[in-house]
């Protein structure tokens, strides 16, 4: 079992890497993931913190009269404008930062899962014992598995990818709290897990 000073591990890889894979293998092993993309839309529906920051530092244009945000509305304001971008990522990511410490306080000894996608961007590195990043070397199988998962074009994907780099420098300054993971295959990815868990 993790030692309470160890016990928040990040989850964390490129689009198409296999991050959700380690999540899902060790939620069937009876571990908490917490999915922060899931959860930050969770808190935007429900939190009304975040509905009041996004009404009071973006636009009161983009919640409904009954206090609900529209997304649309929303994407389209922050489309072109960086400030605004900035901004809202600072709202949503401080609440999930917020819940998670809230969550590992509760859950004490027992480890803390979190997956994020930005993990270094949105600050939760910070706050993480251990970071697993997973990544393959193949971008065709990458791109192949997010053109099929998401119904999308290969360029869309490509051009997330390349995005992507700027939170791989970002990670580099975590070097000492990172393991890393390597997705070839389900059975490599599942003993490299196995062997983690293992040496905690």
């Amino acid at each position: 079992m993790l030692s309470p000073t160890n016990n928040l591990i990040g989850i964390t890889g490129g689009i198409g890497s296999g991050k959700s894979i380690v999540s899902r293998i060790l939620r069937l092993k009876g571990y908490y993931v917490y999915d922060c993309d899931y959860q930050a839309k969770i808190l935007m529906d429900n939190d009304p913190d975040i509905i009041s920051a996004i009404r009071d530092d973006i636009s009161s244009s983009v919640i409904t009269d009954d206090g609900h945000i529209v997304r649309a509305a929303l994407a389209a304001i922050i489309f072109d404008n960086e400030i605004l971008r900035l901004r809202l990522n600072n709202i949503v990511h401080s609440a999930v930062k917020r819940e998670i410490l809230d969550i590992r306080r509760r859950l004490r000894d027992v480890p803390l899962f979190v997956e994020s996608a930005i993990i270094a961007e949105s600050g939760l590195a910070q706050i993480c014992d251990t970071i697993w990043v997973v990544s393959t070397d193949d971008e065709g199988k990458r791109i192949d598995r997010v053109t099929k998962r998401n119904n999308c074009d290969a360029a869309s994907v490509q051009a997330r990818i390349r995005a992507q780099k700027y939170e791989s420098e970002l990670l580099n300054q975590y070097q000492n709290r990172i393991h890393n993971i390597t997705n070839e295959d389900m059975t490599s990815v599942l003993s490299q897990v196995n062997h983690l868990l293992s040496t905690m």
